[in-house]
């Protein structure tokens, strides 16, 4: 599994690979602009994203739009415990946790990462089934 972190904070970034490099392919991105280039430029794409939502140069919200494009899977993991920030998060289509540090075990991290690729997935294999469903009724349809 392919993942990107993207956390400005380097002892935390290092911390959060060797917690999932052991089963994953990890890369590392300290701001905004280098997370978004990594996400747009890398191939094969990355199969989750660790995000943290407050960046030196931005907001992490300007990178879940680009991986909301690629429906990348992601784990929200951030320094604030604020309620209305988890539902804002949570809403979003490829968000499926949110983890506020200093409250999460390296256990909880590496099974959401798990969690979330594999309900991306799922998700995505649901959607193309529904696609090629609609697609075979309409062209029943047609012929009926």
């Amino acid at each position: 599994m392919k993942v990107l972190i993207v956390e400005d904070n380097e002892p935390t970034a290092k911390m959060f690979k060797g917690l999932l490099e052991e089963a994953n392919d990890v890369d590392i991105a300290h701001d905004l602009f280098e997370g978004k280039r990594k996400i747009l430029t890398t191939v094969p794409r990355y199969d989750a994203v660790v995000l943290d939502l407050n960046l030196p140069n931005g907001e992490g919200w300007e990178v879940l739009a680009e991986i909301a494009n690629f429906g990348i899977a992601t784990v929200v993991v951030t320094g604030l415990n604020d309620q209305e920030l988890i539902d804002r998060a949570m809403k979003l289509p490829v968000v499926w946790d949110y983890l506020v540090k200093g409250e999460m075990s390296a256990e909880l991290l590496r099974a959401s990462v798990k969690y979330a690729t594999n309900r991306n997935e799922t998700e995505k294999k649901l959607a193309e089934t529904r696609r090629i469903s609609d697609k075979a009724k309409n062209c029943g349809a047609s012929h009926g």
